[in-house]
């Protein structure tokens, strides 16, 4: 085989230094790559080889360890390596470039460039269709877990639903569907949708029973405006990567779905009293939460004009889910109508990242109410809440929607 003298056009941005790259092979190596464990400890170690000036564009990356140095790194046989170097280099991850005899060698010049080498290159590693294509399964993983976390908050809040109704025969039916309740340690995707359908039919048929117990939200309106401190929202992060999109692309990064998983859990049973989690659900449930938030229609229809329908939704949703923090609470939304106008100009001008803002809901306390000076008014105007309104329908019926 002929040495090395092929040169590579560098990492891409979203990968600043081989320690990055070693992290997307160790993160990407198995599940979306195909690699067994030794092959992805191979590449790790064969990448940590090549020095960091190798990575840089108009380089020769590669390293020429021996057979037997890397077989005692990793703890295995020379011919285990063999055999992982021949699959590294099927999968087009790496290429060998062998002297006679087997002999690994190379020189550098007197800057440390390497000029020719036989032995291991990962020209084939870092070329950018091979970079594109680890990214994007980075990506889809990354998609992944967000879709289980979302099923697993999903399955515990519908159980609170559940446990908030006092029904014993309903409670029953979700422990015999979730038995411990546990479901961080569950990566099947099409059982954990399994379950949540379960518990979901078990829901609907207390939603059923006291379905003639509707709620008016028309009811809870807060005019005052004087009762709400004037205290300054404060962003829950600064995010690196900010969403920069007009309002109209929000939808394709922010699905209704994962919207309503993170809001609070009186936002949640407006959207699925309207037949569940769409975009047009989420306006109409915004535009109703407003009246509890002391935000008027005329500052509702405003909010829509200047950052578009579905953007002033996510925002109403996640004003109403801080609104209910602790006073104490850095994310606490101490006057909603200041909160919702400062996110507004904040997607006006490109600054604000509102799939973050949602994604900051993770860890709160999603069954809190609100605060007293905007609670009073919906228990002044005969309000209840759905937990209560289900245990009082279904305290006559002895659990007989179960036999």
């Amino acid at each position: 085989m002929s040495s090395i003298t092929l040169t590579h056009a560098g990492l891409p941005d979203k990968i600043k230094d081989r320690q990055s790259l070693v992290r997307l092979v160790r993160r990407i190596g198995r599940p979306g790559l195909g690699l067994s464990e030794r092959q992805v400890r191979y590449l790790t170690l064969t990448i940590w080889s090549c020095r960091e000036t190798d990575f840089h564009a108009g380089s020769i990356c590669a390293h020429w360890m021996s057979v037997t140095a890397m077989a005692t790194e990793l703890s295995c046989t020379v011919r285990q390596i063999r055999n992982i170097e021949c699959a590294l280099e099927r999968k087009g991850l790496i290429a060998r470039t062998i002297g006679s005899g087997g002999r690994r060698r190379g020189v550098r010049d007197a800057a440390g460039k390497i000029c020719w080498v036989e032995g291991i290159d990962l020209g084939p590693l870092l070329q950018p269709a091979m970079l594109d294509r680890l990214l994007e399964c980075h990506g889809q993983l990354e998609q992944e877990e967000l879709a289980l976390e979302i099923l697993r908050r999903d399955i515990q809040i519908t159980r609170r639903l559940i446990r908030a109704s006092g029904d014993d025969d309903a409670m029953a039916c979700s422990d015999a569907i979730l038995p411990r309740g546990r479901t961080s340690r569950m990566t099947d995707r099409a059982r954990l949708e399994e379950i949540l359908d379960a518990l979901r039919a078990v829901h609907a048929v207390i939603s059923e029973a006291c379905g003639a117990a509707e709620i008016s939200d028309a009811d809870a309106v807060s005019s005052d405006a004087s009762e709400i401190s004037d205290a300054p929202y404060i962003l829950p992060r600064t995010s690196q990567n900010p969403c920069t999109g007009k309002p109209e692309a929000l939808p394709a990064t922010i699905s209704p779905r994962q919207a309503i998983l993170l809001a609070s859990t009186s936002y949640r049973a407006r959207i699925e009293r309207r037949g569940g989690p769409t975009f047009a659900n989420l306006v109409e449930a915004s535009r109703e939460a407003c009246s509890d938030l002391g935000i008027s229609a005329r500052e509702w229809g405003s909010l829509c004009s200047r950052i578009g329908r579905e953007a002033a939704a996510l925002t109403i949703l996640i004003v109403d889910r801080n609104a209910r923090l602790e006073e104490d609470d850095r994310y606490h939304a101490r006057k909603p109508i200041a909160c919702a106008r400062g996110i507004a100009s904040r997607v006006e001008t490109g600054r604000a990242n509102l799939r973050g803002m949602l994604l900051a809901g993770q860890g709160m306390d999603l069954d809190r109410d609100l605060p007293p000076h905007l609670a009073q008014r919906r228990q002044g105007a005969g309000s209840r809440s759905i937990g209560a309104l289900a245990a009082q329908a279904l305290s006559g019926l002895g659990g007989g929607a179960w036999s």
